[in-house]
């Protein structure tokens, strides 16, 4: 049960913890939260040897380096939003393997989001959105340490943006404020927390075992460009493309200027209907 909370209010290092204490993982969790820190990526990144074990966890109040896909600004105010990261090693040296870990990441939190009652979307390769705005953000950085990759999964989740800082933000954005308006849903954000720290921990580890193959069905059901024309950026142009779906390696499979084509890195606009 989710219960009720307010959106001013801040996580509490005891209540997650206790929430934690709770929750079946294979692993241990390390927690470290933290009032301000430059990036709760870099954090854990610097964190990570070979002799940790478990999980490696930071969460901020607020950011001064937060930062999303392909290096851009992640705003970060304090008072605001969660901003997380969730790190563990996975064996083995095949970046390749991991291609498709944000989009089983992507699905593991619209699962607990979904039990706040709201409607979302996931969008290829790292965001979701509700009603085609975005809610938030993952990135997911690497670093190869002998024989086995350090994997760090960074969620920016918007709680409660205020509309000072929002004015900075260069596309379409909610918040969990907003999209809860007319849910009647009780929450306790420390509860929600634990559970996002548990989905990114349990996705690293469903994904290492078997893939996309526990995904793919949610994948389906949240995922807002199959079917639909988008603009794909290529070498600083747009081009028009139709989304087919995913490929086993989880690029994206479009029809461009009647070729199918695979997308394994590129910005993609949803075409806005008329």
């Amino acid at each position: 049960m989710i219960k009720n909370s307010s959106f001013n209010s801040r996580p509490q290092e005891h209540l997650v913890r206790s929430y934690l204490n709770e929750a079946i993982l294979s692993k241990t969790v390390d927690l470290h939260m933290c009032e301000s820190i430059g990036s709760t990526n870099d954090y854990v990144m610097s964190q990570a040897t070979e002799s940790a074990a478990g999980y490696q966890v930071c969460m901020a109040n607020h950011q001064t380096g937060g930062r999303g896909r392909n290096g851009r600004q992640w705003l970060s105010p304090a008072n605001s939003n969660i901003y997380m990261s969730v790190g563990c090693q996975i064996s083995g040296q095949d970046l390749s393997l991991l291609s498709g870990l944000s989009l089983a990441c992507g699905v593991s939190i619209a699962r607990v989001i979904d039990e706040l009652g709201v409607q979302l979307e996931l969008k290829w390769p790292n965001d979701i959105l509700v009603s085609g705005k975005k809610l938030a953000g993952i990135l997911i950085e690497t670093r190869i340490k002998s024989n086995n990759v350090i994997v760090v999964v960074g969620l920016g989740l918007n709680v409660n943006m205020p509309d000072c800082e929002a004015q900075n933000i260069d596309q379409p954005w909610t918040d969990l404020k907003s999209s809860m308006l007319h849910t009647n849903n009780e929450w306790d954000i420390n509860l929600l927390v634990s559970k996002l720290i548990v989905a990114i921990a349990s996705a690293c580890d469903s994904y290492q075992q078997t893939g996309m193959e526990s995904f793919l069905e949610d994948w389906s059901k949240y995922d807002i460009l199959q079917g639909n024309e988008v603009w794909v950026c290529i070498e600083k142009r747009e081009v028009l493309a139709k989304v087919i779906g995913i490929n086993d390696d989880c690029s994206l499979k479009v029809e461009m200027n009647g070729c199918v084509k695979n997308i394994y890195a590129a910005d993609v606009k949803i075409k806005l209907k008329k």
